[in-house]
């Protein structure tokens, strides 16, 4: 991952709640599961590890990481932010834009009534 977008999803994070919170149970099948549907929502997630917990920030987020197959941004203290890109579909439609139809432009052979506003100052010394 280039560090610009590395530190622009940092940044993007601090906006977010903590949506996964791994406990003194550890990494299992329910939590990898918890966060596979967290990832689907969103792009972007954040995980707390707590104080109980039998591993390490580090070593939670290489094992999620690789499981969900999502991108570690950064571990900060006890807190794991991932991120996964989400699949786009390639064969969706492009949506059709209604335009107005704009009017004709004036024709050259038409004479056209230019009025010009004098300033007041103007007017009134007549």
């Amino acid at each position: 991952m280039i560090s610009k977008k590395r530190a622009l999803l940092r940044a993007q994070s601090n906006r977010i709640e903590t949506s996964v919170i791994i406990g003194k149970s550890g990494v299992g099948e329910k939590l990898i599961e918890q966060v596979k549907n967290a990832v689907n929502a969103n792009e972007l997630i954040k995980c707390k590890v707590l104080e109980t917990a039998m591993m390490s920030a580090s070593d939670a987020a290489d094992l999620i990481a690789g499981e969900v197959n999502a991108e570690v941004v950064c571990t900060i203290g006890r807190t794991i932010i991932l991120y996964k890109k989400k699949n786009k579909p390639k064969n969706k439609k492009p949506l059709k834009i209604k335009t107005k139809v704009m009017p004709q432009r004036l024709r050259h052979d038409k004479k056209v009534k230019v009025r010009v506003f004098k300033p007041r100052a103007a007017r009134a010394k007549k």
